[in-house]
């Protein structure tokens, strides 16, 4: 997937228009497929993850949410260690417990001054601040997402971070 890196700059994803391109390729599944068959290569446990947010009514998960998790791997698909390293079970729980436990820890911060500067502390760490900022933003443009009650939507929001962490952690793993 080749197309992923804009020409003017070697090495760089663009997230925004990296979102076009999978908007955009989604509409002729090809892209969709593609994303699908190397998520279940290399990192199943993602697929696992966005079956367990179907509906009942639904076969598969709404098309925003794909879209989702399927930006995060394509974000992080050129990265060696992302394909040799699956996320596993144990990584995803220990993130998703770190976030819940910051998450948290912020209602016992008094001060609103206070809250957002642990929050901005808690991005400035993290390596893929911008493509967490992008999804936040298409997670509320997004009629079917936007609309979820805050169970479920806290549940996704929830999910998300903690795979940016997980793929933060493997992607930096100075030897494997």
């Amino acid at each position: 997937m080749n197309y992923l890196l804009p020409k003017n700059k070697p090495g760089y994803i663009h997230i925004t228009s990296l979102y076009e391109q999978l908007e955009n390729d989604l509409v002729t599944q090809k892209l969709g497929l593609a994303v699908t068959n190397e998520l279940q290569e290399y990192q199943p446990f993602i697929l696992y993850i966005m079956d367990s947010f179907k509906n009942d009514s639904q076969k598969k998960p709404s098309k925003s949410l794909r879209k989702i998790y399927f930006l995060i791997w394509l974000f992080y698909s050129k990265s060696l260690k992302a394909r040799q390293i699956p996320i596993t079970s144990e990584r995803y729980t220990k993130a998703e417990y770190d976030t819940a436990t910051k998450v948290d820890n912020l209602d016992c911060i008094r001060s609103i001054m206070e809250q957002k500067e642990k929050i901005f502390y808690k991005l400035r760490k993290n390596t893929s601040k911008t493509l967490f900022a992008t999804i936040l933003l298409q997670f509320r443009a997004s009629p079917d997402l936007s609309t979820m009650n805050r169970k479920s939507g806290g549940a996704i929001i929830l999910s998300i971070r903690s795979f940016i962490q997980c793929f933060d952690e493997i992607t930096t793993i100075k030897r494997f």
